[in-house]
């Protein structure tokens, strides 16, 4: 169950700028290796980097690949208002071709007629297998926040599961208590890790609680035990545009150092990151050549010891350049907490909770 509640909170503090969310402790975002270790999906590879198709193409896409009639495609792109169909449309399809094949199965045996099915509704699967998914899930989430995050707009669409879930590792605290009994660490998504919240919550309680929150109750890495199954990888610190089609978004790690181990730094002007004039394909040939525009061991500065230490000056420099609270008409204007205090506080908490885990021995797979 998505709790659209706190969807909707943690869209609010979403900037378009920095691909980014903003709190009082500084910038936090879904970067490349929580989409690896989260969902397990290969976040190397080719961009996808195919360009926009009409209504009619897509009917005719569905047609070939899905092996709809035209009346069903022609209801799915009219219902959804663009060029695509619903997930539950897609359930039911896939369904139905499961259905096709396994009673071929029974009635002939594994025969050339269950391949030439396979055949009709899937592609070239080593193709396939040399996309960048990982990027393709993390872009369509970012632009879909880019819209949420405007005035004008009303709904929130995306990847939310991929949200939800990230929340629940990097924020414990909002999310849920009840492990999934036969998660097996390592073998498993880390997705699969914690069962969903029971009811959903309201959303002027979250936007209070974030307001309030500081680092002593965020885990910045939070995959420790997983990286025996999802170890991290440079392509998470390629700097620049990813593109999804023709919907191009800024992945900027050097804003999130902490997510990745390394003392948060001032970071240098986006616009140095992710130029402005630069077009489609050359996103796709620099994704292509990923390690070249990632952040050098320069850039990257010191290991961080305990996960949360930022340079000096850091939060005073965010402060000056964002609005990392949500201000209401009748609420008074507080006064910054001195990024000292924040580092401080945050380091104590995390070594009481690993002397915690030490003494009580529930470290285990969590």
């Amino acid at each position: 169950m998505i709790d659209h509640g706190l969807i909707c909170t943690f869209a609010e503090r979403w900037h378009e700028e920095t691909s980014s969310f903003h709190f009082l402790f500084g910038e936090i975002t879904v970067t490349l290796d929580d989409v690896a270790s989260l969902l397990h999906i290969p976040i190397d590879g080719m961009l996808l980097s195919h360009e926009s198709v009409s209504r009619g193409e897509a009917m005719e896409l569905m047609e070939k690949y899905l092996g709809s009639n035209t009346f069903d495609a022609r209801t799915e792109v009219k219902m959804t208002k663009g060029e695509h169909c619903r997930f539950g449309y897609l359930e039911e399809i896939f369904k139905e071709r499961l259905k096709e094949q396994r009673d071929l199965a029974v009635e002939y045996g594994v025969t050339e007629e269950v391949e030439r099915l396979q055949d009709q509704y899937f592609r070239d699967l080593d193709l396939v297998s040399g996309f960048s998914w990982g990027a393709a899930a993390l872009a369509h989430l970012y632009k879909e926040l880019n819209n949420a995050a405007r005035w004008n707009c009303s709904q929130v669409a995306g990847y939310l599961t991929l949200l939800h879930v990230w929340v629940f590792h990097h924020f414990p605290s909002m999310g849920s208590n009840d492990v999934w009994e036969k998660y097996v660490e390592n073998e498993y998504p880390r997705a699969m890790l914690f069962l969903a919240l029971s009811g959903l919550g309201i959303v002027d309680h979250y936007r209070n609680y974030l307001d309030a929150l500081d680092l002593t109750r965020v885990v910045m890495a939070p995959y420790g035990e997983h990286r025996q199954a999802r170890q991290f990888e440079r392509v998470n610190l390629y700097s620049g545009w990813l593109r999804f089609g023709e919907r191009m978004v800024r992945y900027l790690p050097e804003r999130v150092f902490r997510q990745s181990g390394w003392v948060q730094t001032i970071p240098r002007h986006l616009v140095e990151s992710a130029a402005i004039d630069v077009n489609l394909t050359e996103i796709t040939n620099r994704f292509r050549h990923a390690l070249d525009y990632a952040l050098t061991p320069q850039q990257l500065g010191e290991p961080a010891v305990h996960g949360v230490e930022a340079e000096d000056g850091y939060i005073e420099w965010f402060y000056r350049h964002s609005y990392p609270r949500m201000i209401l008409h009748d609420m008074p204007l507080l006064v910054s907490r001195p990024s000292e205090c924040e580092i401080l506080d945050a380091r104590a908490a995390q070594e009481d909770g690993d002397l915690a885990y030490k003494f009580s021995g529930r470290r285990g797979n969590i």
